[in-house]
C-alpha cells in the first residue's frame, strides 16, 4: 500500500513539473518530449510540446490499461487451481481481454512515440521549440551523447 501512494505521488510531481514546464514563455527542448514520450508514454511528449493529441493518447492509453487490469482481474477470479477445467472457457475470455487490452496499449504507445516527432517538427514550425540536436556516437571504443544547440 505504501508503494503505491509513493507512486502516485511520483506521477502527480511528474504531473505538476510538466504543468509548469509546459506553460512557460520561452522555446523548449525537444529531448524531453521524446524522453517523455518513449519511457512514460500518456500523451506526456504532447503534452510538454503544447500539441492538441496530448488528451487522446492519454484516454486511449487509460482505457487500454483499464482493459488490461479488468482482464487480470478476471483471471484471478475465474480461474480455479483446484479444478483448472471446470471454468476454461472463462479463463480464456480472461486471457483475451488481456491481451486485447496489452496490443491496444503496445498499438498506442507505438503510435504516440511516432507521432511525437511530427509534433516536434509542428513545434518547430511554430517557434515553440528550439533548434537543437541530440547525435548519439558510435564508435568501436564506445559510444556517446552529442548534445548541441
Amino acid at each position: 500500500m505504501l508503494k503505491t501512494k509513493k507512486i502516485i505521488g511520483c506521477l502527480v510531481l511528474v504531473f505538476f513539473i510538466l504543468t509548469a514546464v509546459s506553460y512557460g514563455e520561452e522555446a523548449k527542448s525537444a529531448v524531453p518530449a521524446y524522453l517523455l514520450s518513449i519511457f512514460l508514454g500518456f500523451g506526456t511528449g504532447h503534452f510538454y510540446l503544447g500539441d492538441d493529441s496530448a488528451s487522446f493518447f492519454l484516454i486511449s492509453e487509460l482505457c487500454s490499461t483499464g482493459v488490461v487490469v479488468v482482464g487480470i482481474a478476471l483471471m484471478f477470479a475465474l480461474v480455479n487451481p483446484f479444478d483448472p477445467f471446470a471454468s476454461l472457457s472463462a479463463a480464456t475470455a480472461a486471457y483475451v481481454v488481456a491481451g486485447v487490452g496489452a496490443l491496444a496499449l503496445s498499438v498506442f504507445h507505438i503510435w504516440e512515440i511516432i507521432d511525437v516527432f511530427g509534433a516536434v517538427d509542428e513545434a518547430k514550425k511554430r517557434g515553440a521549440v528550439a533548434s537543437q540536436s541530440l547525435g548519439v556516437k558510435i564508435s568501436p571504443t564506445g559510444f556517446g551523447l552529442n548534445y548541441s544547440f
